[in-house]
């Protein structure tokens, strides 16, 4: 397990690329008018219960692949560790060490 109480580089809270405040949904640059109009078309067509299970299926993805980043960075890392690195990413390092007290911080 590699320790660290190093805390990781902190994100600001910039504006989403894809969300202007002032002017609603913004197209993607990799995406194209008319298939952005239709993804909305969809999403509002859909109802409420259906974009959250989306909603989840994507957090549950991207989960997912935020853990097999770490588990490819340190193979030998336990499922807990690779756990535990997961937490400090998303949760960050204050959170972590308020949930685990007496764990040392791994590195994601």
């Amino acid at each position: 397990m590699v320790a660290t109480d190093a805390p990781l580089m902190s994100h600001p809270h910039a504006p989403s690329r894809t969300t202007c405040h002032q002017h609603g949904p913004v197209v993607p640059d990799d995406t194209t008018d008319d298939a952005h109009a239709t993804q909305l078309r969809v999403y509002r067509s859909i109802g409420g219960a259906a974009r959250v299970a989306i909603a989840f299926q994507l957090s549950d993805a991207v989960r997912r692949v935020t853990m097999a980043g770490i588990r490819s960075r340190h193979p030998k890392y336990s499922d807990d560790e690779v756990t535990h690195a997961w937490a400090r990413l998303t949760l960050g390092d204050d959170l972590v060490r308020a949930v685990w007290p007496d764990r040392r911080l791994v590195d994601p």
